[in-house]
């Protein structure tokens, strides 16, 4: 193994640096290089199998392609079921729905997803109607 100085970042990551180049590089990403005998592509990502990004043993590491890495740990924008907010009938709410139901949140108050649009408009006029009533 190359003569490197293994250390925690702020950010509660692993770094090593590495005496011979007199670089920082990430300490898991260098333990898989060293594990395959090869460097890592710029698009490949190491990935912790446990989620545990402190988990540093060789077994909890693998390679991930940049864009299978971020599909794997996001969550959020997945198509989903959920309850229409105004009706309850359950319908899939789609990953492009989500992100666009976010996006708009920055200028609005929150509200709940919508099976349709019939719904998302009785919702809107039931807010109009009762915007100066205290509930």
């Amino acid at each position: 193994m190359k003569d490197v100085t293994v250390y925690t970042n702020r950010d509660g990551r692993t770094r090593a640096y590495v005496k011979d180049t007199k670089k920082v590089v990430s300490y898991p990403r260098l333990l898989l290089e060293e594990k395959l005998g090869r460097s890592l592509d710029p698009k490949e990502q190491v990935h912790h199998i446990d989620g545990n990004p402190l988990n540093n043993d060789i077994a909890n590491l693998e390679v991930f392609i940049l864009g299978e890495h971020q599909r794997h740990h996001s969550t959020k924008y997945f198509d989903r079921e959920v309850a229409c907010g105004w009706c309850g009938k359950t319908f899939v709410w789609t990953a492009v729905q989500q992100r666009n139901h976010a996006g708009n949140m920055s200028r609005r108050e929150e509200s709940p997803p919508f099976c349709s649009k019939s719904c998302s408009g009785s919702y809107g006029r039931y807010k109009q109607l009762n915007a100066g009533v205290a509930k």
